[in-house]
């Protein structure tokens, strides 16, 4: 497909074919298809980055995260079926929308652009959760260096990303693991906004499918794995010691 060549926009509307997407990640599930973990060793930590809150083995990502599909799978030849229906019925609205959630930050996942958090709240905030980005890649970034899970247009030449490429690894999605890390602990923060956190990052998660960047498996993971992070983090008493001073505050 073609896009129009006119300056895209971004737009805060829910995207038109997120439901091939996200009923491709639930019968991933629903039919077991998902192969379960496999003893792989943990990538090596001795390089690891100064964590603040969580030591780096907090999380096991072997033991939380089912291995990357092998490549012609299954999963892999599903996973690419969907690929290919989103790039041939995505809009430039869409891509426009993806590309604005390249970078991770709080605001453009759950900022009053397109999530549930005010722009005093996003101020207020952003300062403890930019902290946290490195923090939550540092664990994602392992499962990419154990499986080295090509990224869908590496794979296959004729899926075309509609944001620029990436060079890293796919498995599991970066972005997908932030932003369910994030809607975790948002959601402990303000429980009464419980729900649309954790569609914003369902959004985010599915935009990485609809831009070409990720196979629907990759983001699968990354929710999963930041479900977890999410909730380590919550469990630790000098991050809930933190957030709690910020979320709290007027």
């Amino acid at each position: 497909m073609h896009l129009r060549t006119s300056q895209p926009k971004a737009s805060v509307a829910r995207p038109r074919h997120r439901v091939a997407a996200y009923s491709a990640l639930a019968w991933l599930v629903l039919a077991g298809m998902v192969p379960p973990a496999m003893a792989y060793a943990e990538a090596p930590v001795s390089n690891a980055p100064k964590l603040r809150f969580l030591t780096p083995d907090a999380v096991q990502i072997a033991s939380v995260i089912s291995a990357a599909p092998a490549p012609g799978s299954a999963v892999d030849q599903l996973d690419n079926g969907v690929l290919r229906l989103q790039q041939s019925n995505r809009s430039v609205e869409d891509c426009a929308r993806a590309a604005a959630e390249v970078v991770h930050s709080l605001d453009n996942f759950f900022g009053p652009a397109r999530g549930p958090l005010t722009a005093a709240e996003v101020s207020r905030l952003d300062p403890l959760f930019s902290q946290l980005v490195g923090e939550i890649k540092f664990f994602s970034n392992q499962g990419k260096g154990i499986w080295h899970r090509p990224r869908p247009y590496d794979e296959d030449r004729t899926l075309v990303p509609c944001v620029e490429k990436e060079s890293t690894f796919a498995y599991p999605s970066g972005h997908a693991t932030v932003s369910k890390a994030f809607a975790q602990i948002l959601s402990k923060a303000f429980p009464e906004r419980a729900q649309a956190f954790q569609v914003a990052a369902d959004h985010v998660a599915i935009d990485r499918v609809i831009s070409g960047l990720h196979h629907p498996s990759d983001v699968l993971a990354g929710q999963t794995l930041g479900v977890v992070i999410g909730i380590a983090l919550l469990q630790n008493s000098k991050f809930s010691a933190a957030l709690d001073a910020v979320a709290k505050a007027p």
